[in-house]
């Protein structure tokens, strides 16, 4: 019987769009009393956390799928399961620097 495992690709793909985020966030926070960033603080919110959110997802239903198979490592799979879990509870904190720059963006629009 052969061993299978959940991919580690949710695992990356996860971590890889945190990671965007963060640079974005930094970007963001540079320049953050200037409209210039406007489309980097866009494309961040839209990378966390949805995005990643997207990336769980894929993960959920991969082990699902998995599930039936009598070869599956399911411990194995719940511990990538839930790291890519916690990877989107952590893409909330750069997400938030994007949202708070959009609505001071928006903000002085309407002023």
């Amino acid at each position: 019987m052969k061993r299978r495992s959940l991919s580690l690709w949710p695992v990356i793909v996860a971590g890889a769009l945190d990671l965007v985020s963060v640079l974005l966030a930094f970007l963001v926070i540079r320049r953050f009393n200037t409209d210039a960033v406007i489309d980097v603080a866009l494309i961040g919110y839209l990378v966390t956390p949805f995005a990643v959110a997207g990336a769980l997802i894929w993960a959920q239903t991969l082990d699902l799928r998995l599930q039936g198979d009598p070869g599956y490592r399911r411990l194995e799979g719940r511990r990538r399961l839930k790291f890519v879990g916690l990877l989107a509870l952590i893409s909330f904190v750069p997400a938030l620097v994007h949202i708070v720059y959009i609505a001071s963006f928006v903000g002085a629009l309407w002023a």
